[in-house]
């Protein structure tokens, strides 16, 4: 008896909720890829977060060489979010003899050595499509 007045009970609260389920409906919105540095073995790091007002994020993520990430955000509208931003930051750290040799340019008056670090946004970070 208690099983049908149950059952009774779920299929009447599902036909008046509009969403035809007890949970609100969400639109993910979901942010994926995987990074590449062509710098090779120096020390390079990163994250990627999505940063928003009124939204729910998933949070920031670590960005590896060469591993996917996956980042989140739940609106309850049916559209993607108006005021949200994607960041992405990274470090890269490498050796001064490395940056000096590369540079091409040596300038030994008064006791000084001039390197120039040339970086370049497409030469750190390459994302791949996730296939």
């Amino acid at each position: 008896m208690f099983l049908r007045i149950f059952t009774t009970l779920i299929i009447v609260l599902m036909f008046y909720n509009h969403y035809n389920s007890f949970v609100e409906g969400f639109l993910n919105t979901i942010v994926s890829g995987k990074p590449y540095w062509k710098i090779g073995n120096e020390e390079t790091k990163g994250t990627i977060d999505i940063k928003c007002k009124n939204y729910v994020s998933t949070g920031r993520q670590k960005l590896i060489n060469n591993s996917i990430y996956t980042v989140i955000v739940e609106s309850k509208e049916d559209k993607i979010p108006d005021d949200c931003n994607v960041e992405i930051t990274y470090r890269v750290k490498r050796k001064l003899k490395t940056v000096c040799e590369n540079s091409g340019h040596w300038d030994l008056k008064n006791h000084q050595v001039a390197c120039f670090l040339y970086m370049d946004d497409t030469d750190l970070l390459i994302e791949k499509r996730i296939p």
